[in-house]
């Protein structure tokens, strides 16, 4: 039976952890010097970040500022692996020459911080570029991609230079390379720039196109050509003077596709590049006949023009046909875009819905694999067209709940502290009876005794000193001096004088009864044992829950029976006044919250629902009446805390460990497990209650603007009330971080009145 207790204590520390990636925070720049005037992007990403990500802190030195800033986030799933992506991208631009340094930049992920090395920048003049080291004629063609070795569908910048070395007549015509197998963009506008081929300064003219090879193998980019006419001013390259219109041409060239890897996801559908994908909904809570647009949004650089419409599908909501929005690069640029992929959603029914992501994969070139859309699905609180006694008939009675859960005012919910008591006695009670049925430890040394007495007792001569030795020798080896008994024996029995036989056996017979230890009797042991285990009892019985009086039932039944007869505001003051005399019910507060939703407040029935939420988990008529508040539009972002257990279950779980702990007393892991849970199971209903009751909540009224935020807050909101304000306001938190004052007329506290 022990062991089959131990497993069971065992059994219950169990717990599984989560084993969560380690977060890292990385910041970079795109390029570690450029010219005055231009600009450059800084990229800070937090990895598997498991907590809130916070705006860096960054200070910029003077002669750098910041031109503009974007946050995005990726959820991704490579190679059978998960991970997740918060990246902040500053657009800086550089006025004055120098050497700088960017940071250290502080990023906050929970409650750790991150700080990143300095990152150093140079600002230098602008140089022209060699395009070089020599060439022919008054003008050249080149034409070059990057990269050379793309993989299908991804994107490709396709560069035609115009090198002039000499004044030309006239504007030249030009025509631009074919490129069969490629999917192209429009042309970007010709950019004029100089430039040096080897010592002589040259004008080059570009143009870029982004293109998308579509297929793997060789594809070729065919010759650029431009008609174009000399000058006669003084040009090196014209003979005899003669003026005549020249063709000039680029090299064709073949690119090599690579095929894409093997092992795309199912959700693939061909969109290669670098991505970064948002899941939004426009609003976090909407009525039942009003339609919510969510989008899909996808950043990055790669063939966002190629990517197809993923496919939505969702059972809560009836999905319209969705539309794209589309942000690039300017043509033939290299820049960052977007695509955005709308939906339009009407809800089926109300409560708190959830809308998944569609299925979205895309390869990434740059690292060769396959990425794969996880984001958790969006949380939209859905609330009925209509509230209030203008809902359907069946909610304007009294409801079925009701009936079949009466109210129980003035209960008191057990107590498990005491249950743990109760379990600690009956373990020692357990103990101690084991103890008491237990053969006496020391038997044999009374039995040994006995054998020595009887042999001293009956023995002569020779003998008797010879029984006498030994058990001389036995009695000090139960801790008792015997050193001049023994001499007086080794006299007598060497010697031949000493002490007499009489006089040793009569002294040893002294010596061997006073070393024995009396037998115990078992009866006080037991009678202990049967005491505690009465104890044990008695204070579960007193640890149990307890009924209310029976008066506030009856009242509370008469109340119920006005309700029924549709007399809801008599009833209502009822339920009331028993609440003020026997108050913490939960299903008492359910009757008050439906009562308030009769009377179209919503503001009243929150309050009563949080009321009840500090009382027993899991009652059927306030879960009930919750969902009504809820589709009302009350509690909306507001997740209502309950414990798991009811209170006799914590007090079960107290008193199972807290016998465990007495049962496996003195073994030391095992006791150290089982109090620390026995501690834990005995003050989480008490722990809860009081961090429950040091919350200030308020309720708002009527749609109210929230003064020190861009926002209106609607009826039925909960806040937090967090400090003082001026004459008239309260200081509010909502959520974690947004804080601003309401007026104090707008507010009802859910507890008492406001401080």
């Amino acid at each position: 039976m022990r062991a089959t207790l131990r497993a069971g204590w065992l059994a219950l520390l169990l717990v599984a952890s989560p084993v969560h990636a380690a977060t890292s925070v990385q910041a970079r720049l795109t390029a570690s010097s450029i010219d005055v005037g231009g600009s450059v992007t800084l990229l800070v990403t937090a990895t598997d970040a498991n907590a809130n990500v916070r705006d860096p802190v960054l200070e910029l030195p003077d002669g750098l500022e910041l031109l503009g800033r974007d946050r995005s986030q990726n959820f991704s799933w490579v190679n059978g692996k998960s991970s997740s992506e918060v990246q902040f991208r500053y657009e800086l631009g550089a006025s004055r020459l120098g050497r700088y340094s960017i940071g250290p930049i502080r990023v906050t992920v929970g409650t750790q911080t991150f700080v990143s090395n300095a990152l150093p920048l140079e600002v230098t003049e602008p140089r022209p570029q060699r395009v070089g080291t020599s060439g022919r004629g008054p003008a050249s063609l080149y034409v070059s991609v990057t990269p050379t070795n793309p993989y299908v569908g991804q994107l490709v910048q396709l560069r035609v230079q115009f090198v002039q070395r000499a004044s030309l007549a006239e504007d030249s015509q030009y025509l631009p390379p074919g490129t069969p197998g490629f999917w192209t963009e429009g042309w970007s506008e010709p950019r004029n720039r100089e430039a040096t081929e080897g010592s002589r300064n040259v004008v080059v003219i570009e143009r870029a196109q982004r293109i998308y090879p579509l297929a793997a193998g060789s594809a070729t980019v065919g010759q650029a050509q431009a008609l174009v006419t000399p000058s006669l001013a003084g040009d090196p390259f014209l003979r005899g003077g003669i003026v005549q219109r020249m063709t000039i041409a680029s090299d064709s060239f073949r690119v090599s596709v690579r095929p894409l890897p093997n092992g795309a996801p199912a959700a693939f559908g061909g969109a290669v590049g670098r991505f970064t994908v948002a899941w939004i909904v426009d609003r976090a809570h909407t009525a039942l006949d009003q339609a919510v647009t969510v989008h899909l949004d996808v950043r990055g650089v790669g063939g966002l023009p190629l990517l197809q419409t993923p496919t939505l599908t969702t059972p809560d909501f009836e999905v319209f046909a969705s539309t794209t929005e589309d942000s690039l690069a300017p043509s033939g640029s290299l820049a960052p875009g977007r695509r955005s992929f709308i939906w339009t959603l009407l809800p089926k029914r109300s409560g708190t819905l959830r809308i998944p992501a569609p299925p979205f994969a895309w390869f990434d070139p740059e690292v060769g694999a396959y990425r794969e859309l996880s984001i958790p699905p969006l949380s939209l609180d859905v609330i009925s067209a209509r509230s209030g006694a203008n809902r359907d008939a069946d909610d304007s009675r009294f409801p079925a709940a009701f009936l079949a859960h009466g109210a129980k005012p003035g209960a008191r919910g057990a107590w498990a502290w005491l249950a743990a008591l109760a379990g600690l006695a009956l373990g020692a009670g357990i103990r101690i009876w084991r103890g008491a049925s237990t053969p006496d430890a020391h038997a044999g040394e009374r039995a040994q005794a006995r054998e020595y007495l009887r042999a001293v007792g009956l023995a002569r001569g020779p003998d008797f000193w010879r029984a006498a030795d030994g058990a001389a020798s036995w009695v000090e080896t139960l801790g008792k001096p015997m050193l001049r008994l023994r001499e007086d024996i080794a006299q007598a029995r060497y010697g031949g004088q000493g002490a007499s036989e009489e006089d040793v056996r009569r002294r040893l017979v002294e010596r061997i009864g006073e070393s024995v230890r009396p037998e115990p009797s078992p009866l006080p042991r037991r009678a202990l044992a049967i005491g505690l285990g009465l104890l044990a009892v008695v204070a579960w019985i007193i640890a149990a829950p307890q009924h209310g009086p029976e008066r506030l039932a009856e009242r509370s039944l008469a109340a119920d029976a006005l309700a029924r007869s549709g007399t809801v505001a008599a009833a209502e003051a009822e339920w009331s006044r028993i609440w003020d005399e026997g108050p913490g019910d939960a299903t008492l507060s359910a009757r008050l919250a439906w009562a308030r939703l009769q009377q179209s407040d919503l503001a009243g029935a929150v309050r009563w629902t949080l009321l009840g939420a500090s009382s027993e988990p899991r009652d059927a008529a306030l879960e009930w009446s919750e969902a009504r508040v809820r589709e009302a539009g009350g509690l909306v972002g507001t997740r209502v805390e309950r414990l798991p257990l009811r209170s006799l279950e914590w007090a079960a779980l107290a008193f199972a460990l807290a016998l465990g702990l007495a049962l496996e007393w003195p073994r030391r892991l095992p006791s150290a497990a089982l109090l620390a849970l026995a501690l834990l199971a005995a003050a989480a209903t008490p722990v809860a209650h009081w961090a429950q009751a040091r919350r200030a909540f308020l309720v708002v009224r009527a749609t109210t603007p929230l003064e020190g935020a861009d926002l209106s807050l609607d009826a039925g909101q909960v806040v937090e009330h967090v400090g003082p304000a001026p004459a008239g306001r309260v200081q509010v938190r909502i959520g974690k971080d947004l804080h601003g004052t309401l007026p104090m007329d707008a507010v009802l506290p859910v507890h008492g009145a406001i401080r």
